[in-house]
């Protein structure tokens, strides 16, 4: 693949990454389940796995101000938004290279590149979650936060369950569906 080709498929996987982490939770928010299902995730999850690490890096870190400042969500106080960035820019940033570590050039059966999809993704989400409590440990009490950080955490942990739920179930099917339409898009000149 050219270096312009990757380049505009990775500028292109954190712009829409970013657009959708605005838009989706705004629909999640309208009926009361933002925080539950973790809508900012997904779409930076899928910007690090389909556009590489430095687009889930970009849009993970860029996502929370964007959606601030569009939305007023997630807050920045309490320092939701500036939590939020560590998390998902680490989220994004681990979903590409663990993608690509666990999945690139691996042959072999179909369960077992599907195992290969969870694997990366688990190690995505926990690396995520991790980030999150660092950030808040660390950053917490000078952004303000109001709860100690471990109770900031267990909280964010336990009210996401069945946001991780929601990534479990949908982003391998995501991932395993929109890669080979990403690996044929064919290029300027018709060539694939």
């Amino acid at each position: 693949m050219s270096d312009n080709l990757q380049s505009a498929r990775w500028v292109a996987g954190t712009g829409l990454g970013v657009a959708l982490a605005v838009t989706l939770p705004a629909v999640f928010h309208q009926i009361g389940l933002g925080p539950v299902f973790l809508p900012m995730h997904l779409p930076i999850v899928l910007a690090g796995a389909l556009s590489g690490p430095r687009a889930g890096l970009l849009a993970g870190g860029l996502a929370p101000a964007v959606s601030h400042l569009a939305t007023g969500m997630p807050p920045v106080s309490p320092p939701v938004a500036p939590l939020m960035t560590v998390e998902l820019a680490i989220y994004g940033l681990v979903a590409g290279l663990a993608r690509h570590a666990l999945t690139g050039r691996a042959a072999g059966t179909a369960a077992g590149a599907l195992l290969r999809e969870y694997l990366w993704l688990i190690v995505a989400m926990i690396s995520g979650r991790a980030a999150l409590a660092v950030a808040a440990v660390v950053l917490g009490p000078a952004l303000g936060l109001k709860v100690p950080a471990l109770v900031y955490v267990k909280g964010a942990l336990l009210a996401g369950l069945p946001g991780l739920a929601l990534q479990l179930a949908i982003i391998p099917v995501l991932v395993s569906r929109l890669q080979p339409a990403l690996r044929h898009a064919p290029t300027r000149s018709g060539q694939s």
